[in-house]
């Protein structure tokens, strides 16, 4: 067996950074393992690799689509960080559409998404279990030979199997709504970012594999969010915009404005470069293409 060379130590040199963080800071955001999948599409699927990593050494995900700041950063407080993650802004700020200028369809939508009850852990598992044997049954169905009995056992597990899945995204879409509004101004529709989220969250219902132990919602939002930040990159800008680009745009103007509250003035480039620790040559570079040919920052309906 050869030993390991360069390249596997640089792939885990990623790792060791968001350890390193989470040392420091006590806890990890969504932001800060998604920096290494919005690259390259490939990538993604090594999502749950990474997350049963960092799980297994006892580092807490939370979400960061919340305008509220964290509040765990302790194992005592994995209960409420878990509650957090399922749903963020749920109780009070899923249904707050002020500002968003919009038709009576928006509010319907969210007073439909409101009625369907946020699910627990064991919920989850549960839906996904009743998913798992629909596939079975669907497979069993495709090979046939069964008895009219036996047959009629698996369209029942099929039948069940997709209301499951119906249910699984139908109460996490309050998740979709809290991270679309992310990404208001940016050129795409409010219902056409909640749309692209939905796409995204689907994809994470089909893919989740219950038994790593994370809660569906963490896993979602890596998709949701990449579904999103794809349909802007290819709708809302005249120049086409890397995925991974949208994400570090949208990093900086989080950055500026975080700066611009805690200094009471706009920042400079040099001070933006070093909160996100990136060259200054690079944050120039991201200043350009935010600012062209729209910029980021203007409010909707400007």
């Amino acid at each position: 067996m050869t030993e390991a060379g360069p390249q596997p130590k640089k792939a885990l040199e990623p790792l060791q950074v968001l350890l390193d963080k989470a040392e420091e800071q006590g806890f990890l955001t969504v932001d800060d393992v998604l920096e290494l999948f919005t690259k390259s599409d490939k990538r993604l699927p090594q999502i749950e690799d990474v997350m049963m990593f960092l799980y297994n050494e006892g580092i807490d995900i939370i979400n960061e689509d919340s305008d509220e700041e964290p509040e765990a950063a302790d194992a005592e407080a994995e209960t409420e960080t878990e509650d957090e993650l399922e749903a963020p802004e749920a109780h009070s700020k899923a249904a707050d559409v002020s500002g968003i200028s919009s038709d009576d369809s928006i509010s319907l939508y969210l007073k439909q998404m409101a009625s369907v009850p946020l699910l627990t852990r064991e919920e989850e598992v549960v839906l996904a279990k009743e998913m798992e044997r629909g596939r079975m049954a669907r497979r069993r169905l495709e090979k046939g030979g069964q008895s009219p009995e036996l047959r009629q056992r698996y369209l029942q597990h099929l039948e069940v199997g997709r209301r499951a899945r119906a249910h699984l995204i139908k109460a996490n879409t309050r998740l979709v709504v809290s991270i679309a509004k992310r990404y208001m101004g940016q050129g795409v529709p409010f219902l056409d970012l909640i749309q692209e989220g939905n796409i995204g969250l689907m994809k994470a219902v089909d893919k989740f594999e219950y038994r790593r132990g994370y809660k569906f919602s963490t896993y979602a939002t890596w998709w949701v969010r990449q579904a999103i930040t794809r349909a802007i990159a290819d709708q809302a800008r005249t120049i086409r915009i890397p995925v991974h680009m949208i994400e570090t745009i949208n990093k900086l103007v989080r950055t500026q404005r975080q700066l611009q509250q805690e200094l009471g003035r706009e920042p400079t480039t040099e001070e933006l470069a070093r909160r996100m620790e990136l060259p200054v040559g690079k944050v120039r570079r991201v200043l350009r293409i935010a600012q062209e040919p729209i910029s980021l920052e203007t409010p909707v309906g400007e």
